[in-house]
């Protein structure tokens, strides 16, 4: 099996699953993308080889404008890339509210070794996307949110954005 194939399976299996809820796929990034007002929401597929199997690390994104214009005014670092909330999505479904521990935590991955493992994860993606992606993206996509999840403990790295 070759990591672009499997890509391809797995994007167009659940392509229309995704798009029913107004997002588009962007086929080079391998992710699906959501904008709404000011905001955009990203699920993103990243495929990658690793021994003898080929893994999907999910990854879910949220760009605020507002919040991010603020950053770059400040930083004054253009290049730097930026997102307002994202980590692995698997991390973040997994997350027990321990901020100081999160990140020992083994990260979990979805493994590819057959056939059967790309029709299992194009019946089960849409499932999670439906019952916890969605979710995730309501309810974190305004500026008030966003300040209750990163400041509510400034001092400690949090899941929803590890910078």
């Amino acid at each position: 099996m070759k990591v672009r194939e499997v890509a391809q399976q797995i994007s167009e299996g659940v392509l229309e699953s995704i798009n029913k809820y107004g997002f588009k796929y962007r086929k080079a990034q391998k992710e699906f993308v959501r904008k709404k007002d000011n905001v955009e929401q990203i699920f993103k597929l990243f495929f990658y080889k690793k021994g003898n199997f080929i893994t999907i690390d999910p990854e879910i994104k949220i760009h605020i404008e507002e919040i991010e214009s603020i950053y770059k005014s400040i930083a004054k670092i253009e290049s730097r890339p930026y997102l307002t909330l994202g980590n692995h999505f698997l991390k973040i479904r997994d997350y027990n509210g321990d901020d100081a521990n999160y990140k020992s935590r083994s990260t979990k991955e979805w493994l590819i070794e057959s056939e059967k493992d790309i029709e299992n994860l194009v019946k089960i993606i849409p499932k999670y996307f439906k019952e916890l992606i969605l979710p995730y993206f309501e309810n974190n996509s305004t500026i008030k949110r966003v300040d209750e999840l990163l400041n509510e403990n400034p001092r400690n790295i949090s899941v929803y954005n590890e910078m």
